[in-house]
Protein backbone atom coordinates (compact mmCIF):
# COMPACT_ATOMS: atom_id res chain seq x y z
CA UNK A 1 0.00 0.00 0.00
CA UNK A 2 1.43 3.53 -0.33
CA UNK A 3 0.00 7.03 -1.42
CA UNK A 4 0.22 9.44 -4.47
CA UNK A 5 -0.26 12.85 -4.34
CA UNK A 6 -2.10 15.24 -7.59
CA UNK A 7 -3.43 18.48 -8.67
CA UNK A 8 -1.22 21.16 -7.53
CA UNK A 9 1.41 21.63 -5.22
CA UNK A 10 1.50 17.35 -5.48
CA UNK A 11 5.25 17.53 -3.72
CA UNK A 12 3.29 19.91 -0.45
CA UNK A 13 0.54 17.36 -0.57
CA UNK A 14 2.53 14.57 -0.33
CA UNK A 15 4.60 16.36 2.78
CA UNK A 16 1.33 16.54 4.43
CA UNK A 17 0.73 13.17 4.11
CA UNK A 18 3.65 12.38 5.49
CA UNK A 19 3.32 14.71 8.94
CA UNK A 20 -0.36 12.81 9.12
CA UNK A 21 1.48 9.09 8.78
CA UNK A 22 4.41 10.23 11.52
CA UNK A 23 0.91 11.54 13.85
CA UNK A 24 -0.40 8.45 13.48
CA UNK A 25 3.27 6.39 13.60
CA UNK A 26 2.93 4.52 10.17
CA UNK A 27 5.26 4.38 7.71
CA UNK A 28 3.82 4.43 4.45
CA UNK A 29 5.53 4.69 0.84
CA UNK A 30 4.60 8.13 -0.79
CA UNK A 31 4.73 9.03 -3.86
CA UNK A 32 3.87 12.98 -5.77
CA UNK A 33 3.20 13.24 -9.07
CA UNK A 34 5.99 15.22 -10.24
CA UNK A 35 4.32 16.56 -13.58
CA UNK A 36 1.66 18.35 -13.49
CA UNK A 37 -1.08 17.40 -16.36
CA UNK A 38 -4.09 19.43 -16.36
CA UNK A 39 -2.94 22.86 -17.38
CA UNK A 40 -5.83 24.07 -14.94
CA UNK A 41 -6.02 21.74 -11.93
CA UNK A 42 -9.24 22.19 -9.89
CA UNK A 43 -7.08 22.26 -6.16
CA UNK A 44 -4.08 24.75 -7.93
CA UNK A 45 -2.78 25.52 -4.18
CA UNK A 46 -2.59 23.58 -1.13
CA UNK A 47 -2.85 26.21 1.11
CA UNK A 48 -2.70 23.52 4.26
CA UNK A 49 0.67 23.14 3.59
CA UNK A 50 1.29 26.16 5.80
CA UNK A 51 0.95 24.26 9.18
CA UNK A 52 4.10 21.76 8.19
CA UNK A 53 5.86 23.84 9.90
CA UNK A 54 4.82 23.02 13.07
CA UNK A 55 4.54 19.11 12.27
CA UNK A 56 7.73 16.86 11.64
CA UNK A 57 7.44 15.73 8.00
CA UNK A 58 9.26 14.43 5.32
CA UNK A 59 10.53 16.96 2.44
CA UNK A 60 12.13 14.41 -0.47
CA UNK A 61 10.60 10.89 -1.43
CA UNK A 62 12.41 8.15 -3.11
CA UNK A 63 9.91 7.65 -5.80
CA UNK A 64 9.31 10.30 -8.43
CA UNK A 65 6.62 8.59 -10.88
CA UNK A 66 3.65 8.32 -9.15
CA UNK A 67 1.99 6.04 -11.97
CA UNK A 68 5.02 3.50 -12.28
CA UNK A 69 4.94 3.08 -8.48
CA UNK A 70 0.91 2.72 -8.73
CA UNK A 71 1.85 -0.29 -11.54
CA UNK A 72 4.21 -1.72 -8.84
CA UNK A 73 2.33 -1.65 -6.06
CA UNK A 74 -0.75 -3.14 -7.63
CA UNK A 75 1.06 -6.13 -9.21
CA UNK A 76 3.19 -6.22 -5.91
CA UNK A 77 -0.01 -6.97 -3.86
CA UNK A 78 -2.09 -8.46 -6.81
CA UNK A 79 -5.18 -5.98 -6.54
CA UNK A 80 -7.94 -6.71 -8.39
CA UNK A 81 -9.54 -3.42 -7.46
CA UNK A 82 -7.34 -0.68 -6.50
CA UNK A 83 -8.93 2.38 -4.09
CA UNK A 84 -8.27 5.63 -4.61
CA UNK A 85 -9.89 9.21 -3.65
CA UNK A 86 -9.99 12.02 -5.68
CA UNK A 87 -8.65 13.06 -8.34
CA UNK A 88 -8.12 10.59 -10.01
CA UNK A 89 -5.51 11.13 -12.26
CA UNK A 90 -2.72 9.28 -11.29
CA UNK A 91 -5.15 6.39 -11.57
CA UNK A 92 -6.10 7.64 -15.35
CA UNK A 93 -2.76 7.65 -16.37
CA UNK A 94 -2.43 3.96 -15.04
CA UNK A 95 -4.99 2.72 -17.25
CA UNK A 96 -4.51 1.99 -20.89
Amino acid sequence: MGITTVSGEALKRAQMASALCKIAKQQCPLCPLRTPILDDPHQPKAPQAAALKHWPHDRKFASNDAVEFLRRTIADIRADHPAGHRPLTNVGLLLP
